[in-house]
């Protein structure tokens, strides 16, 4: 080792007890780098419920590593996870991150109970409480059956809808955070995971974590922050209605066509016997004015997509004198558009679900699924933009064969419906 390699180690050696020191004085705040939050991947972290509802520490089975585990102990009651003593107190720091989770219904007993207008509770002194009722809102926002369902909340005063003194009210003296955990009339067993309060500027796809024992809170440290505008919060747009639609049908030869729009639903049926050829089309949207400075977003859009298609007929056995008399084919595509209506332009166009068939002898599909769309892209401030679901339903038939692609609001209803929206920075 040379001198000047020996004089280095010796310094380091010498400086180690000060690193050590600073670094854990510097774990009782949230840095630039840093988030915090419960993975609960040793144990309970000090969660209890409220309500009636028994919980339990599972080592294995959350995203990913542990979860907390919680059943129901008096199915006439509604229950809710409850944050520990140590997110007691004054969160006007926090005013502006974002407190996300992940849920998982494991068993709901096919209960589902729609009405409900809470996911999470804040407490505040005074008996001040403020809600935020979900992503969906008008339309039931539970999360779905037996896969983890991530919820991000901005807090601001517009996350829950409140004035901004009501809102600072709770968040100086926070008591108590409550997540809901009953989703039915009957017996529930919901899993609760990731409980993690961020800045907006954060990525938080790598993560390592910490427990929380022996600090004010557990602690989260992201690998990667990614750059924003100095000074801006998130801009978080959770869409809760569309605000209009278009429908339109056609076609020619023996058969039928129809389409409707019904709120947020588009309704649509195509129909041909013999030698038909017919489509049916639709579109719903909402529209929101981007008010933030010019920045690389993510747009959302889940949909319901819920009908079926069904063919009688004979397999294709070729030509005959050159001439195609068996043949059949139902299509139906359903597209997320993210328009610039300021600039009149498609910013992009995904499609998000596809069903194709052809030539069938005899075909029963029921469709009964939940697709969901992405769109990356710049958005610019000041600007309009469109965030549009558009179906397209086609059937088509030639000699002995008839073909039906349904989603029309029959009984059991069906549907291609615009389920929610969301567009957040990334």
């Amino acid at each position: 080792m040379t001198r000047q390699r020996r004089i280095l180690m010796m310094a380091f050696v010498a400086l180690l007890p000060l690193l050590i020191s600073t670094a854990q004085g510097q774990d009782d705040w949230i840095g630039a780098n840093k988030i915090e939050g419960y993975a609960f991947d040793r144990g309970d972290e000090l969660w209890r419920s409220e309500g009636g509802a028994n919980l339990s520490w599972m080592e294995r089975g959350g995203n990913p590593g542990g979860f907390l585990l919680g059943e129901d102990a008096d199915e006439n009651k509604t229950w809710y996870y409850v944050s520990p003593e140590s997110w007691t107190g004054n969160w006007t720091v926090s005013v502006g991150d974002v407190l996300s989770f992940d849920i998982r219904l494991i068993n709901d007993e096919n209960c589902i109970n729609l009405d409900f207008s809470d996911i999470l509770k804040v407490y505040g002194a005074n008996s001040s409480i403020i809600t935020w009722p979900g992503p969906t809102v008008p339309w039931p926002s539970e999360p779905e059956m037996g896969v983890w369902t991530h919820y991000e909340i901005a807090l601001v005063p517009e996350s829950f809808g409140v004035n901004e003194s009501k809102f600072l009210e709770t968040m100086e003296h926070v008591d108590k955070i409550l997540i809901r955990g009953e989703y039915s009339e009957g017996r529930d067993l919901e899993g609760l995971d990731n409980v993690i309060l961020t800045q907006p500027q954060l990525n938080i796809s790598n993560r390592s974590v910490s427990s929380s024992h022996g600090h004010k809170h557990g602690r989260i440290e992201s690998e990667t922050a990614i750059e924003s505008a100095a000074g801006l919060g998130p801009f978080h747009r959770r869409i809760r209605s569309v605000t209009s639609g278009v429908s339109n049908e056609g076609g020619s030869g023996d058969g039928s066509s129809s389409s409707k729009i019904e709120g947020e639903h588009i309704l649509l049926y195509c129909e041909d016997t013999g030698l038909g050829d017919h489509w049916a089309s639709g579109a719903v949207w909402d529209e929101f004015i981007y008010d933030r400075e010019d920045h690389l977003c993510r747009a959302v859009l889940k949909c319901h997509v819920k009908g079926g298609i069904a063919t009688v007929g004979v397999p294709d056995i070729g030509d005959l004198f050159g001439m195609d008399l068996f043949k059949s084919s139902a299509d139906l595509k359903v597209y997320m558009v993210l328009e610039d209506i300021t600039e009149e332009f498609v910013v992009d166009k995904v499609l998000i679900y596809s069903a194709v068939f052809k030539d069938k002898a005899f075909l029963d599909e029921y469709i009964d699924e939940w697709p969901t769309g992405e769109i990356e892209a710049e958005l610019m401030n000041g600007h309009v933009y469109r965030l549009k679901l558009d179906a397209r339903a086609s059937s088509s038939t030639v000699g002995l064969s008839s073909i039906i692609v349904g989603f029309w609001g029959s009984d059991p209803e069906e549907h291609i419906k615009w389920s929610y929206g969301a567009v957040n920075w990334i």
